[in-house]
């Protein structure tokens, strides 16, 4: 009986220095992230200074960064992501886009990006930015600056829009969709086809070969 009392003891304590143990790391990491995520956070008030007509510090300033913060934060509960890769995705954009609207819109499809495809967050950015910029230089010329960064920032939508499509149409994957799409967006843009055009293209040359999208995009260019 003395040793199972003493067994007892010994397993309560190794039991309970091991939560206090988990609690004191998990509190270590929770305050490594929440680091993390303000450190992420400063870089888009830093690039946000070249978007906003107020100087940094300025009431106007801040109401236009605690609007950033918000829409960030709901994206990354919209999309179940850490609030330091949303971060990271509104820096790229805030960076890219003079424009706050525009830039919330790409955040929002580079994100959306890496849940309906099994793409990352670089790579994303990558191929959503190419098309967006190739048929960027397509929107028509009575746009004036705000309206064109507007437009810009929607093609990055309209790509996966169109790949969602295929996707349920046809069982072609989305990042296929994606990658073929960046890879052909130049060269089609100038030829004069639509977004929409170059991606029928693409999912006819999947369709027929089971090839990759950017097997696809290859044959095609």
């Amino acid at each position: 009986q003395g040793v199972g009392q003493r067994f007892r003891a010994t397993l309560q304590f190794a039991l309970s220095g091991s939560l206090i143990f988990a609690a004191q790391r998990l509190a270590r990491e929770f305050f490594d992230a929440m680091v993390e995520v303000e450190r992420s956070f400063a870089d888009i008030g830093s690039a946000l200074e070249f978007d906003v007509g107020a100087v940094r510090g300025t009431r106007e300033f801040e109401v236009e960064l605690e609007g950033v913060r918000r829409r960030v934060i709901e994206l990354a509960n919209e999309y179940n992501v850490l609030p330091s890769e949303a971060n990271a995705a509104a820096y790229q954009m805030v960076s890219r886009f003079s424009d706050v609207d525009a830039a919330m819109i790409a955040t929002e499809a580079q994100l959306l990006a890496t849940k309906i495809a099994t793409i990352d967050q670089s790579e994303a950015l990558r191929a959503l930015t190419a098309v967006a910029e190739s048929y960027g230089q397509t929107l028509d010329d009575s746009l004036d600056a705000q309206e064109r960064q507007i437009a810009t920032a929607r093609l990055y939508m309209q790509v996966l829009d169109g790949a969602v499509v295929l996707q349920q149409q046809y069982g072609i994957a989305v990042e296929d969709t994606i990658e073929g799409s960046a890879a052909l967006a130049e060269l089609f843009a100038a030829q004069g086809f639509s977004l929409a055009q170059t991606q029928a293209a693409l999912a006819l040359v999947i369709q027929r070969t089971g090839v990759t999208g950017s097997t696809a995009a290859d044959r095609l260019g």
